[in-house]
This record gives C-alpha cells, structure tokens and sequence, in this order.
C-alpha cells in the first residue's frame, strides 16, 4: 500500500519531542519531485531539515531529496543571517536617532527563538520594524540620510494610509519597511500600545532590542497571514504560532479567544472581512503542529483540514506539470473552498489577468475541489502516523 505522504510530512513537522521510529524507512521512497516542490511551496525547508536532524531520519531519506531539502534550508539560513546583518546596521542607525522600535515577524522571531526553539526555522527575506505613532516619516528620512534607497515599484506604489511606509533597500540590498501599524485597519496608536505596552526587552546579536510578547506575536502571526489570503494558510505561515504553542509560552488564550471574536481583519487589496470561522481554523492548524503537548487552544479539528490541504496541493503537482495555467486556480480555490475564504471574485487580481477569466476559472476550480477533494477515510492506513491516526480515530 502506498505511503500517505501527507500524514507522514504533517507527522514529521509536529513539534514536540522527536522520535526514532519507522517514520524514517517511509521518508526513503516518496514522489521525491512532488514532495520537494510541495516543501518549497510550503516554505518548510528548514522546518522538515531540522525535525529530521533532531530524529536522526537523514541517513535514511532518499538521497536526492534529502540533498534538495538540505540545499533548501541552508539557502533558508544563510539569506536570515544575511538579513540579521542588515538588520545590525538599520537598528543602530535608527537608535541612535532616538528612536524607539519594536521587531516585528522574521526579525521578532530569530530574536526570541532562544526562549521559543523553532521559532527561527521561519525563512526571512526583510526587515519589518514598528515605529512610534508619528515618527515613521522621521525614521524613514533618517535612513535615507544614511544612504537607504527607496525600492522602485512604479506599478504597485505604497499608498500613504498603508500600515508601513515605502521599502528601503540597505547597504547590504536587504528591504526593510517601517511599520506604522500592524495591519491597515488597526490605528497606529493602538498598535504601539498593544506591542510596545507589552514587549519584552531581550539581548540579540549584542544589541538591546524590544520584541512582542508571546500573545502579540501570536496574534501578529494570525493578522499577518490571513491578510494574504489562501497564501495565508501555508506551513511557513504556521510555524510562529506552532513554536510558540509547543513551547508552553505565556499566551492570552482568552484574549486571542476574544481578538477572533471581534476583531475585524481584512484580505490585503480586496477589503474583504475575514470571517472568524477561517481564523479559528488558522489557529486549529497551527495548534495541531504544535503537538499533543502544547498549550491548549479552544479549536479543534486542524489536523484533519490541514491534512486535506496538503493532500490536495500534493496531488495538484504530481499530476500537473509546473507551466500549468489550471494550478494557481486550483491552488488557490481548493484552500479558500476548504477554511471558508470566499471565492475572491475581484477586478484587482492581477496574478490571474481579467476579471471574468478570473471568475469563470475560480467557480470551475472551486467546484473541482468540492468534487475530488481528499478523504482521509479512504486513505491507505498501511502508515498510520500519530497525525492521521488522531484525526480518523484509529487507536
């Protein structure tokens, strides 16, 4: 019987204590060319290379994935110390201005990640940093006057009531944005107050640095994905919010509780709410990578839609070749269809061309996913991992 390759990536991922079992037999004859274009779309290399490592599972990985994944999170690393290079000179600069600042996503996370293990097994391309209320404009200049460069973009500039202002590019060509606010609904005033009220103070890379506490980084982790959409709901996107749960870390359950409850958050450039049945699915997959271990959340059921996505995207690049005009639609659509996203019909995506092209795929799309979407049940069970086995009920 064939191995269910979902349940065993989903498995291997899941925080926690490690295990040497035959976990490792099973990672030695998989699709290797799905299963490594699945990791890069997922952005988990360095996720999967670590969990591996700590197992002792590398040895028996086929060789040419396990050489791909390798490749992967070394690439992973090597951009996020670059970026930590980067990220020396822009603080110093912007400190020693007198201004006051909070890290905020990868730079956040590689920060704190000595407290929260796996928090750094996100990539990182950027800087992203909160400024005070009123003082973006002035830490903007500020690395202009240190040689900074604004990031031409002439077909999608920065509007003025965005949440952070115009990118710069830093000596080093590393993009650093300069927040105003946490997202495009939230006041700037409560932003800070939220993070800056709450951050802790925390040695990183010889500098004194704030980062959010483990509650806003949360949140922050939520916000920021389900801004984007279906992209939203990748492994990368998960892995804060899963480090922080598997490591017990002082989070406000029930202020996140009631955040989902009345908060409003909205998809970047279609200013559709995002319903709080879709963000407590987020949260349901990402507490499910946290392992049986972690610190307990009110949802459930992750596992199993988590399951369903993976199993869908996998099965989307076994069978369609790269090039595939269908695969983005399916893509997108089978994860929107699955957490309850709308369909998106918009007049501002440009990733697919015009709109009715757009709405005629997407409704085609949606319905194949409603159609051919994977059962767990009718999986084979030859491998059973703790994953699958928690959500079908086997013992």
């Amino acid at each position: 019987m064939m191995t269910d390759l979902a349940s065993l990536l989903i498995d291997t991922l899941t925080l926690g204590p490690t295990r040497a079992d035959d976990r490792s037999r099973l990672w030695a004859g998989p699709d290797l060319l799905a299963m490594e274009r699945l990791i890069r779309v997922e952005g988990a290399g360095a996720w999967l290379y670590r969990r591996w490592s700590e197992a002792g599972t590398g040895p028996a990985v086929a060789a040419p994935l396990h050489q791909a994944i390798r490749t992967t999170a070394l690439a992973e690393l090597g951009v996020a110390l670059h970026v930590e290079s980067a990220a020396a000179e822009a603080l110093e600069i912007l400190t020693r201005a007198g201004f006051e600042l909070v890290l905020l996503k990868g730079l956040a996370y590689r920060a704190a990640a000595p407290s929260y293990p796996y928090l750094d097994a996100r990539s990182t391309s950027d800087m992203d940093i909160l400024v005070a209320p009123g003082e973006g404009e002035h830490a903007w200049q500020a690395l202009r006057d240190a040689a900074f460069v604004p990031i031409p973009h002439p077909l999608l500039p920065t509007p003025r009531e965005h949440h952070h202002l115009e990118g710069l590019h830093s000596s080093r060509g590393v993009t650093i944005e300069l927040h105003t606010s946490t997202s495009p609904t939230r006041p700037p005033e409560e932003a800070w107050m939220r993070l800056r009220g709450s951050a802790v103070r925390t040695r990183w890379n010889g500098m004194s640095v704030f980062v959010p506490s483990a509650t806003e980084m949360l949140w922050h982790a939520v916000e920021h994905s389900l801004t984007h959409g279906a992209e939203g709901f990748r492994l990368r996107q998960f892995l804060p919010a899963a480090a922080l749960l598997a490591a017990r870390a002082p989070v406000d359950v029930d202020q996140i509780q009631h955040r989902v409850t009345v908060e409003r958050l909205r998809e970047s450039h279609e200013n559709r709410l995002v319903s709080s049945a879709a963000i407590g699915q987020w949260l349901a997959m990402a507490s499910a990578l946290a392992g049986d271990d972690a610190l307990p959340l009110p949802w459930s059921g992750g596992n199993e839609t988590l399951w369903r996505l993976l199993s869908w995207r996998l099965s989307l690049l076994q069978r369609l070749p790269i090039e595939s005009r269908l695969q983005p639609y399916l893509l997108e659509q089978g994860t929107r269809a699955e957490v309850g996203l709308s369909p998106r019909y918009s007049t501002s995506h440009r990733l697919f061309g015009n709109r009715a092209r757009y709405r005629a795929m997407a409704t085609l799309s949606r319905l194949a996913y409603g159609i051919l979407k994977p059962s767990q049940k009718a999986t084979a069970r030859a491998v059973a991992p703790r994953s699958l086995a928690r959500s079908i009920g086997n013992p």
